[in-house]
């Protein structure tokens, strides 16, 4: 549990740091968009958070690979990276298409259009899937199938949030505290640690919230 709370703790000090020393200098006109205020911002936050939970996962792994588990640092960076890679995709290209997964589906049936949103919704279930399974924590067909969807879901929940400045930061903080407090009551003392992979997106988001809330990003 120490554990987690320090990862938690780095990943904010991490974000606020970094924000602070590269904000201005990344926040170029070419990666501008208008918020839901039609106010510019930084629009593509996002590969801070990555590139933030890709240094924490490698030396978390680095100085404690023998409590935790090579598979799962995998999974955990594939999920980081292609799902960063998917929201940058979206971000920069600022397609519409009719809204959800019906309104994307309906732009490739009908225009041959592959919209960025319809490949974050086959990329996220696809990446999903993969990661589970290098993760080795399913039993079964029905137990990737299960884990997957809950990864997904997750993210396009996530997703269907990030609407204002920090609401999916603020639902991913309650996510995380249910979790958290979920485990340290009905979990064993050892399940705690796998929650570290999620402590620093967790953290990094807290850091990056303060610039969020005044629409810098």
């Amino acid at each position: 549990m120490v554990l987690t709370f320090g990862v938690f703790v780095v990943g904010l000090v991490a974000a606020l740091l970094a924000w602070g020393r590269l904000g201005s200098a990344i926040a170029t006109p070419g990666l501008q968009k208008q918020n839901y205020r039609h106010i510019s911002v930084f629009g593509v936050s996002g590969i801070l958070l990555v590139a933030l939970e890709v240094l924490i996962v490698g030396n978390l792994y680095w100085g404690f690979r023998s409590s935790l588990y090579g598979s799962h640092v995998v999974a955990v960076l594939l999920l980081v990276l292609v799902f960063g890679a998917l929201g940058f995709l979206d971000d920069v290209k600022k397609e519409g298409s009719g809204g959800g997964f019906e309104g994307h589906l309906r732009s490739a049936i009908s225009e041959g259009a592959v919209t960025t949103g319809l490949m974050k919704l086959v990329g996220g279930v696809l990446v999903s899937l993969i990661a589970i399974f290098v993760a080795d924590i399913s039993d079964g067909l029905v137990g990737l199938t299960r884990g997957a969807a809950i990864v997904a879901l997750s993210a396009n929940l996530l997703n269907l949030f990030d609407r204002a400045p920090a609401r999916s930061s603020k639902v991913s903080l309650l996510w995380f505290v249910v979790l958290l407090v979920s485990v340290s009551i009905w979990g064993d003392p050892y399940a705690a640690i796998h929650l570290v992979w999620a402590a620093g997106v967790v953290g990094i988001s807290m850091g990056l919230m303060p610039s969020e809330l005044i629409e810098r990003h």
